[in-house]
């Protein structure tokens, strides 16, 4: 009966060709203000919602049924630490343009997440789905 719901369900695929990349630590120096945040992920985070939200043109999510995805990268990285920083790139905007309002638990009901093998960094690519 569950698999029935799914189908009667708005989703979207989203494909994008860009190299998986785990979240990044926030590093803090004596004397900071704030943590620093690793530049290249942050410009990482920015091309992925680029991409994404050519998919995407929607007002963000308060809900989400089901989310599935599949890294498709080299094998380096914690997949736990993948899905992190794809779910940074999806939820990191202040404005409307992101996927989710937020990635914790109230909003994304279930997560289904995959790796598959892929050494060569231009044909590394992130595809998903989002059951709403």
């Amino acid at each position: 009966q569950k698999q029935i719901a799914l189908f009667s369900m708005k989703s979207t695929d989203f494909n994008l060709h860009i190299r998986p990349r785990s979240k990044a630590r926030p590093r803090s120096f004596m004397g900071q203000a704030r943590p620093y945040m690793d530049k290249a992920y942050m410009q990482w985070k920015k091309d992925l919602w680029s991409m994404a939200s050519e998919y995407w043109t929607q007002k963000p999510l308060d809900f989400c049924q089901k989310f599935e995805v599949v890294f498709h990268t080299a094998a380096r990285g914690d997949i736990d630490n993948l899905l992190g920083g794809l779910f940074d790139a999806l939820t990191s905007t202040k404005d409307e343009e992101r996927l989710f309002i937020d990635d914790n638990v109230k909003v994304i009901g279930e997560v289904h997440c995959y790796w598959k093998h892929e050494p060569k960094i231009d044909k590394a690519h992130v595809w998903f789905r989002v059951y709403y």
